[in-house]
């Protein structure tokens, strides 16, 4: 039901064939879209096309969009995504290929209490603990359970 209803704001009809009726969307909305698509491995060739359209007239693409684009561009790459990179042309591929190698502004990293509290509590219980790993976008903590040379019970452990 969305992708009809996104068929008919996107895509050129015979009731409106005029450029003026086709409503374009934000390039937020659009990479939400496109990697929805992708996720779900929807078979929508024109709609994809004409929001990869919609993306390459953009003067600027936010942030958000771009690391979007790039989870795209490997769903297609992957075979996970229903098109192809020939099925959308070869400018929207070389445009998307771009897009592989694209950076953005890194994200401000912002010191927490509570952030220093987990870290500290995952030390506590036998954890390494590698807080704010920054992966694309986002701000990461990983956690794993501390594996040392000699396996010996790690300080305050009770097994009762």
């Amino acid at each position: 039901a969305v992708c009809s209803r996104l068929r008919t704001m996107l895509l050129p009809t015979a009731s409106n064939t005029e450029a003026s009726q086709v409503v374009p969307l934000p390039c937020k909305t659009a990479a939400n879209v496109l990697l929805a698509l992708s996720y779900f491995a929807l078979p929508e060739k024109e709609l994809q096309q004409r929001l990869l359209q919609e993306l390459l007239r953009s003067k600027r693409i936010p942030q958000e969009a771009l690391y979007q684009l790039k989870t795209f561009e490997m769903a297609i790459r992957l075979g996970h995504a229903a098109v192809t990179l020939q099925d959308l042309g070869g400018l929207a591929a070389r445009w998307l290929f771009s897009i592989r190698s694209a950076t953005g502004v890194p994200e401000s990293r912002v010191e927490s209490a509570f952030a220093d509290e987990v870290s500290q509590v995952a030390r506590n219980i036998s954890w390494h603990h590698q807080a704010e790993v920054e992966v694309g976008p986002y701000l990461l903590d990983f956690a794993a359970v501390s594996r040392s040379e000699v396996e010996e019970e790690p300080q305050g452990w009770d097994d009762s």
